[in-house]
């Protein structure tokens, strides 16, 4: 479980309702246990919202934060992965 601890959206044009969007989403910042977002927006090509958005890995049960490395040893190899990755164009 990953809730979100902060986040952040620039409204540059707005989208009508009905309209097609692609949403690009890339890892920016990854801890272990917090992993941050980087969000684009686009209809039509055209460059819509961009955005940002912390959150922290917790077990679901107890809430505390845990150690992904220790718990889930792929999924933090694969984002440790993405994070050299190329970003948006």
């Amino acid at each position: 479980m990953s809730p979100v601890t902060k986040i952040n959206l620039n409204y540059l044009r707005p989208a009508t309702y009905g309209q097609d969007v692609t949403v690009k989403t890339r890892i920016i910042n990854y801890t272990g246990v917090r992993v941050t977002y980087s969000y684009e927006i686009y209809a039509d090509q055209v460059l819509l919202v961009t955005g940002e958005s912390e959150h922290v890995c917790v077990d679901a049960k107890t809430f505390k934060p845990i150690q992904m490395k220790k718990r889930f040893p792929l999924w933090d190899k694969a984002y440790r992965n993405h994070l050299s990755s190329v970003p948006f164009s």
